[in-house]
C-alpha cells in the first residue's frame, strides 16, 4: 500500500489531524484544534487541509477516531456537540475509504506498536514486548472515560471497543460515598465517566469540600492537579486521593470484565500531570483490592502511556492494515 492517507483522534476538547504514510504507523502534519472553535467536523477538517500547505491534495484514505458509540452512518460525538454522516464526508473530501472508530479502540490498536520508553510502569510488574498472546485492556481518561478490551492472537491484534465508561459509579470508600451523593442530586444516574474524568475531578474536589462544610467553589481540574502536586493545598492533594483511588477500583473491574490478565493500560493527557507517588500507590492499591481475585490482580502488569498521539498512531496502524479489524502486532 503507497501514498498517503489522513488520520484524526476526535474528543470532546479537542480534535487532532495528522496524515500518515500508507503502509506505516508514522505520523506526520500533526496539528491540534480546540473542538469549540468550530461548528462540525468538516469545517474543523476544512481548516487543517486549508492551512496546512504540507497536506497532500491527492488524499484518498482517513481514519478518524472518535470518542463515541457507532452505529451507522450517523455519528453524534459524546461530550462534543459536533455530529456528521460518514457518507456524507467521504464525499466531500473524495475519500474512497473512510473508516471511523471508538477513539479507546484507536488507542487500542497503537498498543503493540509502544515501545517500553513511552509507557512509565505502575506497579512490581511491566507488560512483555512484543506483547504475548492474550487480553489487555485500556483504560482512557479525559474529557470522558474510554475502555477497550485487546485481544493479541498469533501475531494479531484485535480491539474490542465499548461504552464502558458509562457503567454506574462504585464508591469504593467513604470519601468516594461523599462523591456520589454529591453528583446524584443533579444527576438521576451516576456513571463512572462522572467521576473519572476532567469535570469528575472538579466535582470530586466541590463534594469533599461540602464534606468539610467549606464552600463548594469551582476549581478547574488544572489547577486542583497543580495544587495538589505542590503540596499548597491538602484538599486538592486528597481530591486527586480520592480520584486515583477510584481509577484504581475502575482499572481493577475492567480486567474482571474482559479477562484482561495480560495487562492494563491507562492512557489520557491529565494522568501525566498526576504525582507519579498516588498514581503508584492508591491507583495500584484499589487495582489490586479485588478481594478474592486480589491474588490474580497482583500478577497483572500496569502501565501509563506517555505518548501523546496514540489515537493517531492507532488509526494510522488501522488504516494500513491489509484486514481492517485485525492487525499485526509487528507494524512498522
Amino acid at each position: 500500500m503507497s501514498g498517503a492517507g489522513l488520520v484524526a483522534d476526535i474528543g470532546g476538547t479537542h480534535a487532532r489531524f495528522a496524515t500518515v504514510a500508507l503502509g506505516t504507523k508514522h505520523v506526520r502534519h500533526v496539528r491540534q484544534f480546540n473542538v469549540s472553535d468550530f461548528s462540525s467536523l468538516e469545517d474543523a477538517l476544512s481548516q487543517y487541509r486549508n492551512t496546512t500547505p504540507e497536506v497532500p491534495t491527492d488524499i484518498r484514505q482517513a481514519a478518524i477516531a472518535v470518542a463515541t458509540r457507532l452505529d451507522g452512518d450517523h455519528v453524534h460525538i459524546t461530550n462534543n456537540p459536533w455530529t456528521f454522516s460518514i457518507a456524507s464526508l467521504r464525499s466531500s473530501h473524495g475519500f474512497e475509504r473512510t473508516l471511523v472508530l471508538n477513539d479507546l479502540a484507536a488507542v487500542g490498536y497503537a498498543v503493540p506498536t509502544l515501545d517500553p520508553s513511552e509507557v512509565r510502569i505502575i506497579g512490581p510488574k511491566r507488560l512483555m514486548r512484543p506483547l504475548e498472546d492474550g487480553v489487555y485492556t485500556v483504560v482512557g481518561v479525559g474529557t470522558g472515560l474510554g475502555v477497550c478490551g485487546i485481544i493479541i492472537e498469533k501475531g494479531l491484534c484485535r480491539v474490542l471497543a465499548s461504552e464502558g465508561g458509562h457503567i454506574g459509579f462504585a464508591p469504593v470508600d467513604s470519601a468516594s460515598v461523599h462523591v456520589l451523593k454529591h453528583l446524584s442530586e443533579s444527576h438521576d444516574r451516576v456513571s463512572a465517566e462522572r467521576v473519572l474524568s476532567g469535570q469528575g475531578l472538579e466535582a470530586i474536589h466541590a463534594a469533599l469540600a461540602l464534606r468539610d462544610g467549606r464552600p463548594a467553589a469551582k476549581i478547574a481540574a488544572e489547577t486542583i492537579t497543580a495544587r495538589a502536586r505542590d503540596g499548597s493545598d491538602p484538599l486538592c492533594l486528597e481530591t486527586v486521593e480520592v480520584f486515583c483511588r477510584c481509577l484504581g477500583a475502575f482499572a481493577g473491574d475492567a480486567v474482571l470484565m474482559f479477562g484482561a490478565w495480560r495487562g492494563v493500560l491507562l492512557s489520557g493527557g491529565m494522568l501525566q500531570h498526576f504525582d507519579a507517588e498516588s498514581l503508584s500507590r492508591h491507583v495500584r492499591t484499589a487495582f489490586e483490592a479485588k478481594g478474592r481475585f486480589a491474588d490474580d490482580l497482583q500478577a497483572v502488569p500496569m502501565e501509563l502511556i506517555t505518548r501523546s498521539d496514540t489515537g493517531l498512531i492507532g488509526a494510522a496502524t488501522l488504516l494500513s492494515a491489509e484486514t481492517a479489524g485485525s492487525v499485526r502486532t509487528a507494524v512498522s
